[in-house]
């Protein structure tokens, strides 16, 4: 079945559910969503085909995803974000509520430029001791670690 409108969507999901064919992705208020996973991480695709910016939360299942942070998607516009993405030996972005645009790579650290303000969730594992830290993204739009 081929689906070229919003409510041609409608019609797979209701169909979709009547077999017990549930997304593992959901989203409230709905948008697109896809998971691509690779063996650095996962990322997450959102696109709002919507005249109106998407303002909402994502669930895997009944569990809220990135820290139950709301996510932003402006309209008729996507984002792909992070999940578990591995930066490199010592840092993984779990979650990111805004889109990385620049990893930096330099001598004694890494700089991550995103694509707007949100949060971003890095866990750091330095000499087998492991720790989590909640970043703002502020208008500076930069994480250095």
């Amino acid at each position: 079945m081929s689906t070229n409108t919003l409510d041609d969507l409608d019609a797979v999901r209701n169909l979709a559910s009547r077999i017990d064919c549930l997304p593992t992705l959901t989203a409230r208020p709905w948008i697109s969503t896809r998971a691509l996973k690779s063996p650095n991480g996962q990322l997450m695709m959102l696109n709002n085909y919507q005249d109106d910016p998407w303002v909402g939360q994502l669930f895997e299942g009944k569990r809220v995803l990135f820290g139950g942070k709301v996510i932003q998607v402006a309209a008729r516009s996507g984002v792909i974000l992070a999940l578990n993405w591995r930066l490199d030996d010592h840092h993984v972005v779990e979650w990111s509520t805004a889109e990385v645009r620049e990893i930096v790579r330099l001598p004694r650290s890494i700089k991550v430029r995103w694509a707007s303000e949100g949060y971003v969730k890095i866990r750091t594992v330095k000499a087998h001791k492991s720790s989590t830290a909640l970043h703002a993204i502020d208008k500076a739009l930069t994480t250095t670690l």
